[in-house]
């Protein structure tokens, strides 16, 4: 019996125990809530952290690419720098090589790391003659030299416009061009604008033309049949020098190549034969003068004035008589004739002439000079024409070539509003009238002629007024006619089939358009570096 009733008395205190309330203090119900609240918080800070870091791959995505892009952009700038500056020719008789514009390349484009990668540039080249810094798009249009894929340019440029645009696969999200970049530059070239001497010299009707036996000292000089004149055969080149001399062009390559010169006796009767021998300057037996007739007349010792003796067959001769006749220096023969006349092409030169002897160059054809047509005011258009000489110092030079204008101060800025001067020499009324001043006359802008003409001088004739424009900031704007309607003296059609008529023109700075101009000479440059808006 004790045993049953403490058994059921420890019971009793255990169930009491269950049903009386906790004691005052206890914290295990705070712990628990404390955990279940800080879980929340982590779970709601880590959604926000995930959403922060989900909303930065877009920009950084976006940050890598435009950082690859303009790596690629001046990549692709290099690469076409690289292009334009092998654009090579064949190496000179100099030994000089210059570019060559036919291999000048349109566009470039390539990868960046490899064929298979993603990022690539994409260059356009444009070229101009003029700087195209600062220009415009409208400007550039207008005035960019054409370029073909396969022929490159026709004519040697003297700028570059450089645009290379950066690309890279597109960010997700964004547009597909989003980050691409482009940048812009201009490049100058390197350029020694000289004429490069050396043309063939015809006979009059051009079925002949002069060749020299050998390129060495003591050769002579013969007449050989057309059909294989103007090949470019070193013994054909001659150039016409600054002394009055007739020089084989090939002998001027400079080292140890000796110059060689047409050499005759001035001093002598008869029919002597020319030889090459060195050129000496201030020898009367190399100098020669293109005069009226079409003939090369030697000059006296003093060299002031022509002598009695020209260049010639050393006889009467018929088409096939004159094939393999040596040139000789004698008794001047008439005026044209098929064995004592010649027509040098452009390139031998122009010998002496230019401002200081009233005469007008043109830079392109630059063995020509400003002519009166056939001698008459009253023909409807002028012409260039091989220039003539003469060693007097102009008194004896045919009036047709003297050509009177100003230059500005030190051949610097521009000289408007003035005429260029021509008097008549010709005594026939039926062709102006003698004696007096005729103009260079410009037709209306209106006209359906451009050819320019000479009108008897007239102080209100605002069309026989011109700009000179001497050395300006750029040599594309310098050395230039200009009238009053902003257009240039330019090369129009062939009178004859031979001979450039003289027009106006707009002004577009190439070699045709320029009168009695030096060589340019410029150095390469990058210039106008920047990041282009995309």
């Amino acid at each position: 019996m004790i045993h049953r009733h403490s058994t059921m008395a420890t019971a009793r205190e255990a169930l009491a125990s269950r049903l009386r309330p906790r004691a005052e203090g206890s914290d295990e119900g705070i712990a628990l809530l404390t955990v279940v609240m800080m879980i929340m918080i982590m779970s709601a800070l880590s959604i926000l952290l995930l959403g922060v870091v989900t909303a930065q791959v877009k920009p950084t995505m976006f940050a890598g690419k435009n950082s690859r892009t303009v790596f690629a952009a001046e990549a692709g700038l290099d690469a076409a720098l690289g292009q334009v500056r092998s654009a090579l020719g064949a190496a000179d008789a100099s030994g000089n090589v210059y570019g060559d514009p036919h291999k000048l390349p349109c566009t470039v484009q390539g990868h960046v790391g490899g064929a298979k990668a993603t990022t690539e540039y994409k260059v356009t080249m444009t070229y101009f003659y003029e700087d195209p810094a600062g220009k415009d798009a409208a400007w550039r249009s207008a005035n960019k030299l054409a370029c073909s894929t396969t022929t490159g340019l026709s004519i040697s440029p003297s700028f570059a416009l450089l645009s290379s645009e950066g690309l890279d696969a597109g960010v997700p999200g964004l547009a597909t061009t989003a980050g691409d970049r482009t940048l812009e530059t201009v490049y100058t070239f390197q350029v020694s604008n000289t004429n490069i001497d050396g043309g063939t010299i015809y006979a009059i009707g051009d079925k002949h033309c002069l060749q020299a036996t050998s390129q060495k000292a003591g050769a002579t000089v013969v007449y050989v049949k057309g059909a294989v004149c103007g090949s470019d055969d070193p013994r054909q080149m001659w150039t016409y020098t600054k002394d009055y001399q007739i020089m084989l062009s090939v002998t001027n390559a400079g080292g140890s190549v000796v110059p060689l010169c047409m050499t005759g006796n001035s001093d002598g009767g008869g029919n002597i034969e020319i030889t090459l021998t060195k050129c000496v300057v201030d020898n009367h037996n190399q100098e020669f003068s293109w005069e009226g007739g079409a003939r090369w007349r030697g000059q006296k010792a003093d060299g002031t004035n022509y002598s009695s003796y020209c260049l010639n067959a050393g006889g009467v001769y018929d088409d096939t008589e004159l094939v393999g006749k040596t040139l000789k220096y004698g008794t001047c023969q008439g005026d044209n004739t098929l064995y004592g006349s010649f027509d040098p092409d452009a390139r031998v030169g122009a010998g002496p002439a230019g401002f200081d002897t009233v005469q007008i160059v043109n830079f392109f054809e630059f063995g020509r000079c400003m002519d009166v047509t056939n001698e008459k005011v009253t023909e409807p258009y002028m012409i260039v024409y091989p220039c003539k000489q003469d060693p007097s110092g102009g008194s004896k030079l045919r009036w047709n070539h003297k050509w009177k204008y100003s230059e500005p101060t030190n051949k610097k800025g521009s000289l408007g509003a003035q005429q260029i001067v021509v008097k008549n020499g010709n005594p026939d009324t039926n062709y102006g009238v003698p004696n007096a001043d005729y103009c260079l006359t410009t037709p209306l802008d209106t006209d359906s002629s451009t050819y320019v003409t000479m009108k008897q001088c007239s102080g209100s004739n605002a069309n026989q007024k011109w700009t000179r424009n001497a050395e300006l900031a750029t040599y594309a704007e310098s050395w230039t006619f200009t009238d009053r309607y902003g257009r240039c003296i330019t090369l129009g059609d062939k009178y004859d089939g031979k001979w450039s008529k003289m027009v106006v023109a707009k002004c577009n700075g190439l070699a045709e358009q320029k009168w009695n101009a030096p060589p340019l000479s410029q150095s390469s440059k990058l210039t106008d570096y920047k990041e282009l808006n995309n």
